[in-house]
């Protein structure tokens, strides 16, 4: 097939989607937004033909070279917050699933961990569900003012130590390693939008510590999802992340940087992966000389947008390769910085940091400044784009197999 061929091939199957953001076509014109907010197919002069190669096809989720990530997205109860959960399900949670549904010749590739765990036939069909995601909330006694602390300084010897912010491995605090422990089915205290948000989605888990924002909830969620890891093992999740509610991911972006680094994943165990901030550089003004802090003993940190860890590293640090003394004495109040020092807690252990700080014509995930309809608006300006990536990806698919 010539290059003029498949050009022609392309256009002619093109359809007018014309989906917004809100998720579905007829939704469109009920919206509040307008029809900018609605993006259609690409024209004539927009199609950059990639000529199929033979490996071109192979390069898919379904090809489980590495397997699935399950992702954790952090969030409270607040009303911003329950917006923003909303976003997230109306957008990139359901991109897969109502828009690019001809992605991976129909195979589900995002699931909720609520609905994952509940089907075994998604758990066996390894090209189903290579994304696994869940809200992550705290669910013990509330205190409004953990939720709205930073780390500057704050401690746990700084607050009411009446309430749990951090559950390690065999801390008898928090269930120990009886994992049916460590989440609770009803938060204790919970908001009129969040008791009707739970009515009709099934997609949030509730650790069973107090929610807050610098002062443990990260290893919490870490350890739990190690936990899960340990003792399902058929379940094949191969990495842990953790992603900020105010943040939308680039599937295919994903798709590539875990496809070009799969011989690296392959030979390595220990992988620590997102947007690297070295000590060097966050121990200078711009950072406030956070990493000064005699606490941190990590090289680096991955800033707390979207980072994750491969389920060796994670089960290593957050069970049982470090004991319990060592986990508490690596603590450090802020997030982010805690993850590196849980990551590079045990030295006799090697492990390899993956960096996406800089991406050729895309990006892995986007911020979104705290705000729903800045969420919105972020994902429909890169939504084309995305677009134009999954029509020459079905093209290749498609090419390849009748050329």
């Amino acid at each position: 097939m010539s290059e003029q061929e498949a050009k022609n091939s392309l256009l002619e199957s093109k359809h007018c989607i014309c989906d917004c953001i809100w998720g579905y076509k007829e939704d469109c014109s009920s919206s509040s937004l307008g029809s900018e907010d609605c993006i259609c197919d690409v024209d004539d002069k927009d199609v950059n033909i990639i000529m199929p190669q033979p490996h071109d096809v192979k390069e898919s989720w379904g090809d489980g070279r590495w397997q699935r990530m399950l992702i954790g997205i952090f969030s409270y109860d607040s009303l911003k917050e329950f917006e923003l959960r909303m976003a997230n399900r109306e957008t990139h949670l359901n991109y897969f699933k109502y828009i690019a549904d001809d992605f991976d010749n129909g195979d589900i590739a995002i699931c909720s961990l609520q609905e994952f765990l509940g089907n075994q036939n998604l758990i066996t069909n390894k090209k189903q569900c290579r994304i696994i995601y869940t809200f992550v909330m705290g669910g013990g006694p509330p205190d409004n003012d953990l939720t709205k602390q930073h780390g500057n300084g704050l401690d746990l010897g700084s607050i009411n130590q009446t309430v749990k912010t951090r559950c390690l491995w065999q801390d008898p605090e928090c269930g120990g390693t009886d994992i049916d422990e460590w989440t609770v089915d009803t938060p204790q205290s919970l908001s009129v939008h969040l008791q009707e948000e739970m009515k009709t989605n099934k997609d949030i888990t509730f650790l069973s510590i107090s929610e807050n924002h610098e002062l443990g909830k990260s290893d919490t969620w870490f350890t739990y999802a190690a936990m899960l890891t340990k003792s399902r093992p058929d379940l094949e999740i191969r990495f842990t992340a953790k992603l900020d509610s105010d943040n939308f991911l680039n599937y295919f972006a994903l798709e590539s940087y875990m496809s070009e680094r799969k011989k690296q994943f392959r030979d390595k165990q220990y992988i620590y992966g997102g947007f690297v901030v070295y000590k060097g550089v966050c121990s200078g003004r711009n950072y406030g000389y956070a990493c000064r802090d005699r606490r941190f003993i990590a090289p680096l940190f991955m800033a707390g947008a979207f980072t994750y860890l491969s389920t060796p590293l994670a089960e290593h640090v957050y069970l049982n390769g470090t004991s319990l003394e060592r986990k508490k004495e690596v603590w450090i109040p802020r997030e982010d910085m805690q993850i590196g020092n849980m990551v590079y807690s045990d030295p006799s252990i090697t492990v390899e940091f993956v960096q996406h700080n800089k991406l050729r014509r895309s990006f892995l995930n986007k911020h979104c400044d705290g705000d729903p309809m800045t969420y919105r608006h972020e994902f429909a300006k890169e939504f084309k784009s995305m677009e134009k990536r999954r029509q020459r990806k079905r093209f290749i698919s498609k090419s390849t197999t009748f050329s």
